[in-house]
């Protein structure tokens, strides 16, 4: 789809993540449970209506591109997570995790 998700109607967002889920099982031969929203910031790549349609096809849990460290208070449809673009080895990794990390748990 060319669109976000947010700038579709529940009913196409719908079929879009359905069709999507449906041709990545039968590509794959196993159950799809996870989604990642497709640009993934909330509101404005996806909406509350879309973490709905998630949560209904029964996705175990969605990835959106908020910067963050999964908590036990975060929602298992709209999970943080740190893109690592390029090749990172270890001690990169490392640097760049730690540097994001404050003592409140939160994200810097």
């Amino acid at each position: 789809c060319a669109l976000p998700i947010s700038r579709l109607s529940e009913a196409e967002a719908r079929i879009e993540i359905g069709e999507s889920r449906a041709w990545l099982e039968q590509a794959l031969h196993r159950p799809v449970t996870t989604f990642a929203y497709p640009y993934g910031l909330p509101t404005q790549d996806y909406s509350a209506a879309a973490v709905g349609v998630v949560r209904d096809l029964g996705f175990r849990l969605a990835l959106s591109t908020v910067p963050g460290f999964a908590t036990a208070s975060a929602s298992v449809l709209e999970l943080p997570r740190f893109l690592m673009l390029g090749s990172v080895d270890a001690i990169e990794l490392a640097h760049r995790l730690s540097h994001s990390w404050h003592p409140s748990g939160e994200a810097a």
